[in-house]
């Protein structure tokens, strides 16, 4: 199954296989591309994102995958990246965000009441892996940037459903969904970077 969530964002279902991911986005960018799928080459840049190298197109494109559900987001405009997460009750505040997030991030997580703790981690996360998918970096080399600092405020949920961020000099803009999915809920994020 197929959700077209915005211009240049789908989301699929039940592609738990690696072989039917690959077949089902090469379908889809060459059909984005008006091109048959033998003609659509996909290479890795030197960071190791997925480029188009055949045909010659200014389009870059970003996918991420959770629990069988794939995201695809793609962009005319500059580098774009994209994450899905399947919200859950894990160890992600006292372990993940301890080791990953800038101090004031994880003070604003803290300051926040329990009930609002996981879909602000889950926003925080997918913003900062959207960004680091952009720039071909992964979470290796931490997650201190971007820093989403100027955009929270302590005992406050982020609730806007875009946001702007800078990360190593360049600047991205956010925006986020909260789709469902055979009534599993889901956090997308998609970063593309400002022209």
């Amino acid at each position: 199954m197929i959700e077209e969530i915005d211009a240049g964002l789908w989301l699929w279902d039940g592609l738990e296989e690696a072989k039917a991911r690959r077949q089902t986005l090469q379908s889809h960018l060459a059909g984005l591309l008006h091109c048959p799928e033998a003609a659509l080459k996909i290479v890795r840049d030197e960071l190791g994102r997925p480029v188009i190298e055949e045909p010659a197109t200014s389009i870059q494109f970003s996918q991420a995958r959770r629990d069988g559900m794939v995201a695809l987001a793609v962009s005319e405009q500059g580098a774009v990246g994209v994450d899905v997460e399947v919200p859950n009750d894990g160890p992600w505040q006292n372990t993940v965000a301890g080791d990953f997030f800038a101090p004031y991030e994880r003070r604003w997580l803290s300051s926040l009441k329990d009930e609002e703790r996981g879909d602000a981690f889950f926003r925080l996360w997918t913003g900062k892996e959207a960004v680091l998918k952009a720039l071909g970096l992964g979470i290796a080399q931490g997650m201190a940037e971007p820093d989403f600092s100027d955009i929270m405020e302590l005992r406050r949920p982020m609730t806007a459903d875009h946001a702007s961020v800078t990360a190593f000099g360049r600047r991205f803009h956010l925006k986020w969904w909260f789709p469902q999915m055979q009534s599993i809920p889901m956090v997308l994020c998609k970063a593309v970077e400002d022209p």
